[in-house]
């Protein structure tokens, strides 16, 4: 099958203008495939430490966060199968140069590429990206210029999408701990984190002591039912160091005997950190963190003492900060507004981006919605198209999180979350001369 064919041609100078960007469609689809490659290269083909994998996995749910490199992986093929597919390639043809692409990838870093893994799990996620990047190329006339009905169809199976995923992700950002035997940390030096440059003067979980070391089975066991009961507060008064981490740096932390993190209340830049173990961890994910953003500032004095606090309740944390200065509190819950970081991490050296990249996906999930709202509302009110999006928003940001037990969406998730559903809506409006020259 060849390249799905372009809008139909008509005089209007926008219309004209987009029949000229369609007719290069395999010229961006090259340029798109090259990007592509350059990318994958890049993520894929960088040595790192260590020797040759020398080995192949064939386990596909092996490592803690085998779903969240699942998932990126096949985001990371995803352009790359539509490129190829938008620069003229059969179907087929796209499907085999993908799945070639990621065996030659598992080849070198098998035999050449220093201190990479190879294994069938990303051959597996990289050549579905690819299939899902050609099956999104094919279909991208019929979301970008479907019919009314089509139009309607799409509106609602995308807000019930968007709805289940909410709940899905909500149910997924539950508190879960293991029942195992717990380790008390204060300051810990750990590879994957940080180390905390201040001093921490004192502790308590719950209002008892927090010496640090291992737990007897009945303490380990009372800790757990805490969390998972929720009103426990863990606090630390400490001072800090004249320099911030720029990774977190854990404060308090606990770990059990399979070196699975429990909790950590940490200190990243100049934000308080809290994260606690949920049931995405035992999937596979990412959990994300809570982060009371500018709270940590540098004291005027470096034996400044700070008092810092995560009290954990049913369905939220509630986080906060009392400097010589002032006291900073603050109340976060978890929705679907933090699905992306079950894929990446958010507690690292990019962190401090956590809140741009959240509204941009938040933007991209919504605007979808409004044009397809959009495009129902030229054949019917504007408020009857409105309502699939508009509800979806108010579902996904505030039902789902309230049954949880959860506060709704911040107010700059919410914005976001308009702000895409009007856009996608008026882009849709004024396309319509473009892409329906016969209504």
């Amino acid at each position: 099958m060849g390249t799905p064919g372009l809008f139909e041609a008509h005089n209007h100078p926008l219309g004209q203008l987009l029949n000229v960007a369609l007719a290069q469609q395999k010229a961006l689809g090259i340029a798109t495939t090259g990007l592509s490659i350059l990318v994958i290269a890049a993520l894929t083909l960088t040595p790192q430490a260590g020797p040759p994998a020398g080995h192949f996995d064939l386990c596909i749910t092996c490592g803690t966060h085998w779903a969240s490199d699942f998932g990126l992986n096949v985001l990371l093929f995803f352009p790359f199968g539509f490129g190829l597919r938008l620069a003229g390639l059969r179907r087929r043809t796209a499907w085999l140069v993908a799945l070639g692409a990621t065996i030659s990838i598992e080849i070198l870093q098998y035999s050449v590429i220093t201190g990479r893994d190879s294994d069938l799990s990303d051959i597996l996620s990289n050549a579905l990206g690819g299939v899902l990047g050609v099956a999104a190329a094919d279909a991208r006339k019929r979301l970008l210029a479907p019919s009314p009905a089509s139009a309607i169809r799409l509106s609602l199976a995308g807000a019930a999408a968007w709805c289940i995923i909410a709940g899905a992700t909500q149910w997924a950002l539950s508190v879960s701990l293991p029942r195992s035997i717990y380790y008390e940390q204060v300051a810990p030096q750990l590879g994957q984190f940080s180390t905390f440059g201040g001093q921490v003067l004192s502790a308590s979980f719950g209002g008892a002591p927090f010496p640090g070391g291992r737990l007897p089975d009945k303490a380990s066991a009372a800790m757990r039912d805490a969390l998972l009961a929720g009103d426990t507060r863990i606090a630390a008064v400490m001072t800090m160091a004249a320099r911030p981490p720029r990774r977190l740096a854990p404060v308090l932390g606990v770990f059990d005997d399979r070196h699975r993190e429990i909790f950590v209340l940490g200190q990243r830049h100049n934000d308080l950190i809290f994260q606690i173990r949920r049931r995405t961890d035992d999937w596979g994910f990412r959990s994300p963190s809570l982060a009371l953003t500018g709270a940590l500032a540098p004291q005027p004095r470096t034996d400044d003492t700070v008092r810092i606090s995560a009290t954990v309740e049913e369905g939220s944390a509630r986080i906060a900060v009392e400097t010589p200065v002032g006291r900073a509190e603050r109340r976060m819950g978890s929705g679907i507004w933090q699905a992306w970081s079950l894929l990446v991490p958010d507690e690292g050296r990019y962190g401090r981006f956590a809140g741009p990249v959240t509204l941009i996906v938040i933007a991209a999930m919504f605007a979808p919605l409004g044009y397809w709202g959009g495009r129902v509302s030229l054949r019917t009110s504007a408020a009857t198209s409105a309502v699939p999006p508009v509800l979806t928003l108010l579902v996904a940001l505030a039902i789902i999180p309230w049954t949880a037990g959860s506060p709704a969406a911040p107010w700059p998730v919410w914005a976001a979350g308009a702000a895409a559903i009007v856009f996608g809506w008026t882009a849709a409006r004024a396309m319509s001369p473009i892409l329906d020259p016969g209504l």
